[in-house]
Formats: structure tokens, C-alpha cells, sequence
């Protein structure tokens, strides 16, 4: 932020008034967002963009009751105003027993600083060509009928954090990127596809040719698609998707779903959870990486987790609240993990064999490369997506295929994962690589 320190003396002096009008703690978080971006379509400018917005975040203890509210500037005015809000919301609310800020003596000397910052700021005119060369590219290729339009961005988050406890921190974050969407074939034949780069460093993303070529791959490989019968076969979730599998493990792992027995995996802390063959780790350390940070909201210091360890889970992901509840439920005790308002920054040990020799040995089978609806019911297990993709034949991808629908239990589906090689941990979106399951999945037809 531009006064880093003048923000830290307004939060000091709200912190203050808090106190002297009856709170008991206080915690306060000022974030600043600000983001640049160009929209292009058939080589035309269609628009430029520039946001800017900071909000102020004040939540007041009174012991064991809080409230909170937030101011949409750091003019004193709006913050006392949203201070007297959140001070009537404590009043009005109920007791949670689970509430309350971090013992002081927990909180680390220092916070680790990953390198997540450029300071580099990309004039208009970069945008424009970014996106402009990366639809150009696209469009070049035989077969691509016309642009869904293009688009180049870049922003930056700041993000100022103070409480009573004596937890007080500042980070700031950048990301660059754009993307490009293309359409091939017409009528019934007719399919749309994109591809896109993002990078903390502008340095670091793809060149427009690469990701125009990749936009224009994705698209005709989806041309001329063929009906598959229904029945249990092999089905690999390429990269860009696979994520999403893991996703729905974390939400099972989570401090709430956990703490409030609303999960299907409650009980298997210390038991195999997914394929042996699988290692997951919550690294926030990692530079360049979209999602490390130095701390999380309880003021814990960011470090290394291993999640699960050759299939085996080896820990839950908590904040302090939802540590205390599992141990007043379980009576364990369990502390918090560093995970109070922050996402783990997953990373997947890479598997033995690229994506083409993971597939190399199916003779039927689905190759995932989009996903739509839902997703997993993290209380039943249940999983069921609408999908598209390549049926492999013959252990390589050979024709398009649409309008199927992935069934199982997302317990069948974990424990058959394998990994593919091709991961990257500096780069967003890549840190998952490709997955096999070949069992616990149906694939519905039509």
C-alpha cells in the first residue's frame, strides 16, 4: 500500500476506541485491490479497465460474543461508523463458546516472506498486444471459425492485518495473465474452447503464441464428437481439470465440515484416504507461487503441511476456531493448523509416468478436459459432473465426446487416483498434474 504505516495508526486508533467502548479484543484487516485489464475481439480494442477498491474489516469481542461490519475507505468517519456497528451487532449476538483470539505467546517472533510481489506495473498498450497476439495466433490456425474475444490483465492485493492480541502483519500479491477464446466448425459441429496463462511475475507467463496455439488445439479437438456407450471404464482427468477432484478432498478436510461432523471422511484421520501412490502437500512458502502467503488470519506464521502422505491423511485443516470446537466435541486436543481464511497451496508429488504413458496401456477410455454442474456432496460422498472430452482407443486420445455424465463415491474415486509427472509448483493452476482413476467412476452416455 501506498502508507503502509498511516494505515497501521488508523487501525491502532479504531483498535483503541474498541477498548475504551467495551470490547474485549479486536481484530482489523484493511485490504486493497487494485486491477488493469484490455478486452480485444478480431483485433479491436473493446475496452480498457481500471478498478480500485479498499475495505476495512472490524470485528469486536465482548468476551465470548462478537459482531462485525466494514467500511468501504479508511476515512476515520466510515471507520467509526463501522466500529459503532460492529460494537451493536456483539451486543445483539449470542455467546459462541469457540470464539476468542490466539494466546499472544503463540504468536511467532517474524513471518516468512515468500516472494509473491512484482513490482513491475503493465502500461496499456502491453495489455492490448498480449491479447491481441494470443487471438491472432489463434485465429491463424486452419479450422478456427472467428474469437470469442481476448482479454490481458494485471493486479495487485494489499493486504494489512492488526489485533489486540499483538498479531500484526502486511502482504502484497500480483498476478498477470490473459486468455483467449476461439470457436471452430458451425452449426451442430460448432465448439468453443479457450486457454490462458497467469503468473505472479509477467515474466513467467506464457508467450501469446504458445497460449493462442493452445486455445486453437483445445477448440478443434472438440469438433466432429462421436456417442460412447455407458459402463465403468478408466477415466483420466487431464491437468486443467484435475484440480477439481482435489478440491472437493480439501473441503472434506476442512476445520467446519469436520468440527460439524458434515463430512463422509469425519472419521478417517491417520487412515488411508487416497491411492498410496499419493502425496499432497500444502506448501505457502513456495515463490512465485499464486497461492503462498506468510500468515494466516489468527496471525500463525505460514509453513509447510503435509496433508496426506503415500495415501495416508495426516492431518485436518484448521483455524483456531475450529480447533477448539473439535476438541471440545472430541475431547482431543487439536490445534489449529494455520488455515484461518487462506486456502492450502496444494502441491502433488509427481507420479511416475508423463500423461501419455498413463494412458498408453487403456484400450477404452475417458479423457476428462472439461467439467460442468456441481460436483461432490462432501456430507455423502456422492459425486456426479457433466463432462467432455477424448475417448481413448487403443491407449491414445481419438475422437471428441460430450454429453456424459461422471457417477461414483468420491471415498471409490480418492483411492484410485494416480498421478501423472507433469507438474509445475511455480506456476498457477499446475501444481495437481494429471489423474487416472480406473475404478469408482461410471461414465452415464447421452
Amino acid at each position: 500500500m501506498s502508507d503502509t504505516s498511516d494505515i497501521f495508526n488508523k487501525l491502532s486508533d479504531i483498535a483503541a476506541k474498541a477498548r475504551d467502548k467495551g470490547a474485549s479484543d479486536v481484530k482489523l484487516s484493511t485490504s486493497r485491490q487494485e486491477s488493469l485489464s484490455a478486452n480485444v475481439r478480431l483485433g479491436d480494442l473493446e475496452g480498457l479497465g481500471h478498478s480500485l477498491s479498499v475495505t476495512t474489516s472490524i470485528k469486536v469481542y465482548m468476551g465470548k460474543k462478537t459482531g462485525t461490519a466494514t467500511a468501504d475507505s479508511l476515512r476515520p468517519s466510515h471507520l467509526e461508523m463501522a466500529l459503532e456497528e460492529a460494537l451493536f451487532n456483539a451486543q445483539s449476538s449470542t455467546e459462541d463458546p469457540y470464539e476468542g483470539l490466539v494466546d499472544s505467546l503463540l504468536l511467532p517472533e517474524s513471518y516468512p516472506s515468500p516472494d509473491v510481489f512484482d513490482p513491475s506495473v503493465p502500461s496499456p498498450d502491453q495489455l492490448i498486444a498480449d491479447a491481441q497476439a494470443a487471438e491472432e495466433t489463434a485465429l491463424a490456425v486452419d479450422r478456427i471459425e472467428t474469437s470469442g474475444g481476448a482479454s490481458a490483465f494485471w493486479g495487485k492485493s494489499s493486504f494489512v492485518i492488526l489485533a489486540s492480541n499483538g498479531f500484526s502483519g502486511h502482504s502484497e500479491k500480483s498476478t498477470s495473465g490473459f486468455y483467449v477464446s476461439v470457436v471452430a466448425g458451425n452449426g451442430q459441429n460448432k465448439k468453443t474452447s479457450h486457454a490462458g496463462t497467469q503468473a505472479i511475475y509477467r515474466q513467467d507467463i506464457d508467450d501469446p503464441q504458445i497460449v493462442g496455439k493452445e486455445a486453437a488445439r483445445r477448440t478443434i479437438e472438440q469438433l466432429n464428437e462421436q456417442e460412447v456407450k455407458s459402463g465403468h471404464f478408466p477415466v483420466v482427468f487431464d491437468q486443467r481439470v484435475a484440480g477439481s477432484l482435489m478440491s472437493n478432498f480439501i473441503a472434506a478436510i476442512s476445520g467446519n465440515a469436520i468440527s460439524k461432523q458434515q463430512s463422509f471422511i469425519r472419521d478417517m484421520l491417520g487412515k488411508q484416504v487416497l491411492n498410496s501412490s499419493v502425496t499432497l502437500i500444502d506448501d505457502p512458502l513456495l515463490d512465485r507461487s499464486c497461492g503462498s502467503r506468510a500468515f494466516d488470519m489468527d496471525g500463525f506464521a505460514a509453513r509447510p503441511l503435509t496433508i496426506v502422505e503415500n495415501g495416508s491423511l495426516k492431518s485436518w485443516i484448521l483455524g483456531s476456531y475450529n480447533a477448539r470446537e473439535l476438541s471440545a466435541k472430541t475431547g482431543q486436543h487439536f490445534d489449529s493448523t494455520g488455515h484461518n481464511g487462506v486456502k492450502p497451496n496444494l502441491y502433488m508429488l509427481p507420479g511416475a509416468l508423463d500423461p501419455a504413458a498413463l494412458i498408453a496401456d487403456i484400450k477404452d477410455g475417458f479423457y476428462v478436459t472439461g467439467l460442468m454442474g456441481g460436483g461432490g456432496d462432501i456430507i455423502t460422498g456422492d459425486y456426479s459432473r457433466g463432462a467432455y472430452g477424448l475417448w481413448i482407443k487403443d491407449g491414445k486420445p481419438s475422437f471428441a465426446v460430450s454429453k456424459v455424465t461422471l457417477a461414483g463415491h468420491l471415498s471409490d474415486i480418492f483411492r484410485n487416483i494416480v498421478p501423472a509427472n507433469n507438474v509445475n509448483r511455480a506456476r498457477a493452476g499446475e501444481s495437481i498434474p494429471t489423474l487416472r482413476v480406473d475404478q469408482g467412476l461410471k461414465l452415464g452416455a447421452g
